[in-house]
């Protein structure tokens, strides 16, 4: 259950700083994990310690994001949207209003790096794969999961 919540936390700031954008599944994976390790795409400093293999959390990620996202739109607090490109997810005016009086510093610095990271997507578009495979791979000195990337690039 912590997964979720951290994770359901994480997820309407992210929605919030795309808004009024959609975000499929596996963007929403990439930027939870950019949002907590903002340095490793020339950001802000990171709110999560940077670990030799801490691009290992993207491959266990999906399954916690999978959850929260269901909790989250069982809450009314995201939407999930079907068109042309499948299925993507968005902010609920619920939450919009519910994040404006969020004020935890933990919560702010989410909303900050939640705006850059949106900011960075719009300034240097990159595809899934730069964003994923090939950034995560520059991070990470763990040959599992070097491995494990060149695999999915196969």
């Amino acid at each position: 259950m912590f997964a979720i919540t951290e994770i359901g936390i994480r997820i309407p700031f992210i929605l919030e700083a795309f808004h009024p954008c959609t975000i499929e599944l596996k963007y929403l994976a990439v930027y939870d994990y950019y949002i907590l390790h903002t340095e490793d795409i020339d950001g802000p400093q990171s709110l999560h310690v940077a670990t030799a293999s801490r691009s290992g959390e993207f491959l266990v990620r999906r399954q916690g994001i999978q959850s929260a996202l269901l909790f989250l739109l069982r809450s009314h607090l995201i939407a999930l949207h079907n068109d042309a490109n499948g299925q993507a997810y968005k902010i609920t005016e619920e939450t919009t209003g519910l994040l404006d009086v969020v004020a935890a510093p933990y919560h702010e610095k989410l909303k900050h790096r939640a705006a850059w990271l949106y900011e960075r997507h719009v300034s240097k578009p990159l595809t899934f794969k730069e964003w994923m495979l090939d950034k995560l791979s520059e991070t990470n000195s763990n040959p599992l999961i070097r491995n494990k990337n060149q695999e999915i690039q196969s």
